[in-house]
């Protein structure tokens, strides 16, 4: 079965940052998943007040958010407050979910999973400075990135999967405003962002994002319907992109390796073959190298600055 995967990891809206203002707050330590207390949904002030005090502020403490009221902030934002049916604390089009709300901290960055009110560790390093380019994001103990997963979204047109995650960034990035105003606590939303520092900085799944978004932007440019796909083997294989151009496949693995090698290129080879070297042209291996060279079994490995201009080349043809 063929699975449309659009931009995984297009940015919706900016990051956010929030700050507390107590002193003394003890950080949560990082693991592979961080734990959560449940989140305290009583109390809280009336909403009124909140929405009066609701602000957005550009002076933030240094000092970390204790862990209580940040699994407060996090259920606030994007959490799950139907449990019978999964649904959020904000609302989604068509129950899509497409939303994935990343944490960053000093001990590294983290993807809110909600469904188990945790923190995954994603990567074990500081990337507070490359979710915006104001001085003050480095230093801010927390900061939250929005980012929409548009393969949730199915065959919704391009621009509607852009509204609807412009819209549900808002949504999710209001709640955090709401809750801040009834805690005291400094927050302000971004989208001055370097995108492609961010990419690098998140990891793998945020840069194929990149290039799949980048792809879908030039079949747009162009007025075509994009015909792109992503392809798993029973074993466990993927390929991240297929694009069929006519009668032509061209399968694009996504990698944010430096130094490839004929390991990465395992999906493209078996992809090849299952569908039919006839009907499948060279495989591409986008991965963060200097320039464009040949790989072993007809495939090319290319930086992923080069990955538009050669798109657009093949789309001329």
């Amino acid at each position: 079965m063929r699975k449309l995967m659009p931009a995984v990891g297009a940015v919706a809206a900016a990051a956010l940052c929030v700050a507390a203002a107590m002193v003394g707050a003890q950080e949560p330590k990082g693991g592979e998943r961080l734990e959560l207390p449940a989140p305290q949904t009583e109390g809280g002030r009336p909403l009124m007040q909140v929405l009066k005090d609701r602000k957005s502020s550009r002076s933030f403490s240094a000092e970390p958010l204790p862990a209580q009221q940040l699994s407060n902030l996090l259920w606030a934002a994007w959490g799950v407050n139907r449990p019978d049916s999964g649904k959020r604390t904000a609302p989604s089009a068509v129950n899509w979910q497409h939303m994935d709300v990343y944490v960053a901290m000093a001990d590294g960055l983290y993807l809110y999973n909600a469904q188990a009110h945790a923190l995954d560790l994603v990567r074990a390093r500081d990337v507070r400075a490359v979710t915006g380019r104001q001085d003050f994001v480095g230093a801010a103990p927390l900061n939250l990135v929005y980012v929409s997963d548009w393969a949730r979204m199915g065959r919704a047109s391009e621009d509607d999967k852009a509204f609807y995650s412009a819209a549900a960034a808002g949504f999710i990035s209001q709640n955090v405003y709401l809750y801040c105003a009834s805690e005291g606590l400094a927050t302000v939303v971004r989208a001055l962002i370097d995108r492609p520092a961010l990419a690098g900085a998140m990891g793998g799944a945020f840069f194929e994002g990149l290039i799949v978004s980048e792809a879908y932007k030039l079949f747009a440019a162009k007025g075509k319907n994009p015909d792109i796909f992503f392809w798993r083997s029973n074993d466990g294989l993927e390929v991240d992109l297929i694009i069929q151009i006519e009668n032509k496949l061209f399968p694009v693995e996504i990698k944010l390796t430096a130094t490839p090698t004929s390991k990465h290129l395992e999906p493209l080879n078996k992809f090849a073959v299952l569908a039919g070297k006839a009907f499948v042209d060279k495989g591409i291996l986008v991965c963060r190298i200097d320039k464009t060279r040949p790989m072993p079994s007809d495939n090319v490995a290319m930086p992923w600055s080069a990955f538009p201009e050669w798109l657009e080349s093949v789309l001329k043809k």
